[in-house]
């Protein structure tokens, strides 16, 4: 997954108040938390992806070289409210991330964690792009 990916992704989401009001954007993270897990929270990671480079891209000059980068990642959202909280915010996450380009959700989730006492909400996603290198 390429920084461009996570990046983009994670201003989406802050970006959009519809999240932030539930939760806040400090704890929209990209990976897994490596310290505590914050309580209500948004994680990102890869789960998959593939480039390939399209016709004549081992022969053509820097800067002509074109591929095509298609990243599945999924979005992980923790929160201990209701089941109703975690479409609220899903319907928020699925609402900023169709703003991106090139966004499609594949998958749609509830859960809940009896380690952390949580409703987990997961989206998988994929995101396609072409790159020029």
């Amino acid at each position: 997954m390429s920084y461009y990916v996570y990046s983009s992704t994670r201003n989406l989401l802050v970006n959009e108040s519809d999240i932030t009001d539930y939760v806040p954007a400090a704890y929209i993270r990209v990976g897994f938390p490596n310290d505590d897990l914050y309580i209500p929270s948004i994680t990102i990671h890869q789960i998959d992806g593939d480039s390939w480079g399209y016709t004549g891209y081992n022969t053509a000059s820097t800067g002509t070289k074109l591929r095509r980068e298609n990243t599945r990642f999924q979005l992980n959202i923790f929160h201990r409210w209701s089941m109703v909280s975690s479409q609220r915010i899903a319907d928020g996450v699925e609402k900023a991330i169709m703003n991106g380009i090139g966004y499609r959700k594949l998958s749609d989730s509830d859960d809940y964690n009896n380690d952390f006492k949580t409703y987990v909400k997961t989206q998988v996603w994929s995101h396609i792009r072409n790159v020029d290198d």
